[in-house]
């Protein structure tokens, strides 16, 4: 298996604009809303405006942010964690006020830190997944309606840190963890074991799982592999294309990546974001062929790790934020044909900041 160049790779040398909201020393994770774009950074949660991405409002936790999601068929609906417990689930439209928020505790009645979230508003379900704490890994689902006590409880499906719950269209979930197991849940099944309709080990911890438009499920690890696995008709998970390590998948030596961003679709395709150390990225084409196309280039925005990408339809652009405490936005028109090589950027290089540059108002007009 290998990369290969696309034929129509685009390089982007610089993106079209840059910010540096708040005062701020990283950002963690995105996620584009109705109308705003909110941005996880140490213990705030900022809900940005969508055409200056200035901050609407500040939305302090008690402690670091954890996760940060949204809701597929809700653009209004916001998620949020931290390492102390707290879960907040609030309305984008209201600036972070009258948020419901959740306290979860160990087995042992110890402050439980979150690293998964999952929300459905059309059953009103919030989940939340764990840290290993006294030996329990716990996934807890509530109401949202009524969080003062829980729908479910399970403390046995995973061994070690919860890192992927993601609700499904038939309102099961999906559940991995850094156990190395990927699973596919029931929620309306009390026990642990028998919600548990399948389980497969991906070999090594999970980071990130998800389900995709053609019914497939994607997973990558932190050891930087991924792979697509398909549910048969007894709910069994089955392998369909092992990607291997991705570090080893290589352009000419032109192009390497050093790490997984995040997967994701756009316009049904599924894609993947890699990055490198140096702040640059990629976006990777064709995943399930034999040969992964390397189809853009994203260089010139950050000096350090791309800690979350996406694509905004509503921008036509891609949307980067890094540990550089930078939001980039990369329109889709504003590249040029090829793979360039430019200078590599220089420590003394001053960061360019602005709020749009022309090209990025053509695009929202």
């Amino acid at each position: 298996m290998s990369l290969i160049e696309s034929g129509s790779i685009k390089t982007h040398s610089a993106p079209s604009s840059i910010t540096k909201p708040h005062s701020t020393s990283y950002l963690t994770a995105l996620q584009p809303l109705q109308t705003s774009l909110a941005v996880s950074s140490q213990q705030n949660v900022l809900l940005l405006d969508r055409a200056t991405f200035k901050p609407r409002s500040v939305i302090p936790h008690e402690a670091r942010v954890s996760k940060l999601i949204g809701c597929s068929h809700d653009p209004n609906a916001v998620a949020s964690a931290d390492y102390n417990g707290n879960v907040w689930i609030w309305d984008q439209r209201m600036n972070g006020e009258n948020a419901t928020s959740v306290l979860v505790k160990s087995t042992r009645g110890k402050k439980a830190p979150i690293q998964a979230l999952g929300i459905d508003t059309s059953s009103n379900a919030i989940a939340a997944g764990t840290e290993l704490v006294n030996d329990d890994a716990s996934v807890i689902i509530w109401d949202i309606r009524n969080t003062k006590d829980h729908l479910r409880r399970y403390d046995e499906l995973h061994s070690d840190d919860i890192t992927t719950l993601k609700f499904l269209p038939n309102k099961h979930l999906l559940t991995a963890a850094t156990d190395g197991l990927l699973m596919y849940v029931d929620p309306s099944i009390e026990d642990d074991n028998d919600a548990s309709l399948g389980c497969v080990n991906v070999g090594s911890s999970v980071a990130d799982a998800g389900l995709l438009s053609d019914g497939s499920i994607y997973a990558f690890t932190d050891m930087q592999s991924a792979a697509f696995y398909t549910l048969d008709a007894e709910n069994e998970l089955e392998l369909q294309k092992d990607l291997g390590d991705i570090r080893q998948r290589s352009l000419d030596k032109r192009w390497e990546s050093d790490y997984i961003i995040n997967m994701s679709e756009i316009d049904n395709n599924v894609v993947m974001f890699s990055g490198k150390s140096s702040g640059e990225f990629s976006m990777m084409t064709d995943l399930k062929s034999d040969s992964m196309q390397l189809e853009r280039v994203m260089k010139g925005g950050h000096s350090e790790l791309v800690r979350a990408v996406c694509y905004d339809e509503q921008l036509n652009a891609i949307v980067s934020v890094a540990e550089d405490a930078k939001i980039a936005v990369w329109n889709i028109q504003d590249a040029s044909n090829g793979f360039r090589l430019e200078r590599p950027r220089d420590d003394d290089d001053e960061d360019v900041e602005m709020e749009d540059t022309s090209s990025s108002k053509k695009s929202r007009q």
